[in-house]
């Protein structure tokens, strides 16, 4: 078992060699290393943390301007440790899961109740498998995405924006990390509860929407983020909200064409905080409107484009909305774009009020 994150110093040795010379060969002994993660039962959040007291060291032997392209190198770096990590990680769903049937063996002869639990357990396995593909893509197509704006711009020697690119591409990692950790969590049986505090929306959104610009700049894509004078607070969840805007935003990018537009707006109407993400996007038909909010559904238009998908996100974020009391709707025109608005109370409401009183 892999205690502290100073006791993989492999790690560093390898993450020093592929910013030296950036081999394919350095790329191999990051899956190495991940799988090693696994088996010793490291956690994502060790792993990030691991890489950044790694990333600290190995750069203290370059000079300023070398350092730019070296976090750029490692970012790249981590990203192949993470993917390898999730591929992986369906490996160690299983080994879970398979003690996770012999305990309730031990705990009974009934066959019967063996045959229930392996049911059950396979079924968690492939919810939870299915949801990781759709989580983690978020995060890790923002870090992507943020590398190819790095390197043109540390080629061209514009280093202006590089600071504020590798933050954001920083709070992706951290957030897949927490992605990875609450799957574990959830894979083992453990309680979620979405823990609701008070929560600025602006901010929440400006967040997704700067994790999107990076994917929509390379496409050709005008991102927009328009936002009324407030500082409109919400009892929600920052996690869930995170997922909410963020699947909203990138199936915006997604099937938006280059040249296109996505126009992100927020408003307050009287104890209500609505956010809408209108795009100039392929569009939705009549008939999957009334469906895309099913778990594993994928309209017609979207399979076409042939974009890989599990139908799970629009699922996703109905669940989430609905969880903080809020209701999400669409309107969309084939060839002409969709518009999703999401409608929450505001920590104002009546509805929140009522709730705090009785103690919930």
């Amino acid at each position: 078992m892999i205690t502290t994150v100073t006791s993989e110093p492999g790690y560093e040795r390898a993450l020093a060699d592929y910013v030296r010379d950036r081999t394919e060969e350095a790329l191999y002994h990051a899956s190495l290393l991940s799988r090693q993660f696994i088996e010793g039962g490291m956690g994502p959040d060790e792993i990030v943390a691991l890489h950044f007291e790694a990333l600290d060291r190995v750069l203290e032997g370059y000079q300023a301007r070398e350092q730019l392209r070296a976090m750029s190198d490692a970012q790249h770096f981590l990203l192949e440790v993470m993917i390898s990590y999730g591929v992986s990680y369906k490996d160690y769903l299983e080994l879970v899961l398979a003690e996770s049937i012999r305990d309730v063996a031990t705990r009974t002869e009934a066959e019967q109740l063996r045959a229930s639990a392996a049911e059950d357990a396979n079924r968690r396995m492939d919810n939870v498998l299915a949801m990781t593909v759709h989580e983690l893509r978020t995060p890790l197509t923002v870090v992507s995405g943020n590398l190819q704006v790095l390197q043109r711009l540390i080629s061209a020697g514009q280093f202006e924006r590089v600071p504020h690119l590798v933050e954001v591409a920083r709070d992706a990692l951290e957030r897949l990390s927490d992605l990875t950790t609450q799957l574990s969590e959830s894979v083992r049986g453990a309680p979620r509860t979405l823990a609701l505090t008070p929560v600025h929306l602006a901010s929440i959104v400006a967040r997704t929407c700067g994790w999107a610009q990076p994917l929509a700049m390379s496409k050709g894509i005008v991102l927009k983020y328009e936002e009324e004078e407030s500082r409109t607070q919400v009892l929600g969840n920052v996690d869930a909200l995170l997922t909410v805007f963020g699947n909203l935003l990138s199936n915006a990018v997604r099937y938006t064409p280059s040249d296109g537009a996505v126009t992100v707006r927020k408003w307050v109407t009287g104890d209500r905080a609505r956010v809408e993400v209108r795009d100039t996007g392929i569009g939705i038909s009549p008939e999957s409107q009334g469906r895309i909010f099913e778990r594993f559904y994928r309209a017609p238009e979207a399979a076409r484009l042939d974009v890989k998908g599990l139908g799970l996100g629009l699922h996703l974020v109905q669940q989430l909305v609905h969880a903080h009391d809020g209701h999400v709707e669409v309107e969309s025109v084939l060839g002409r774009g969709t518009t999703f608005r999401v409608d929450l109370p505001t920590t104002k409401s009546e509805m929140w009020n009522e709730r705090e009183a009785d103690g919930g």
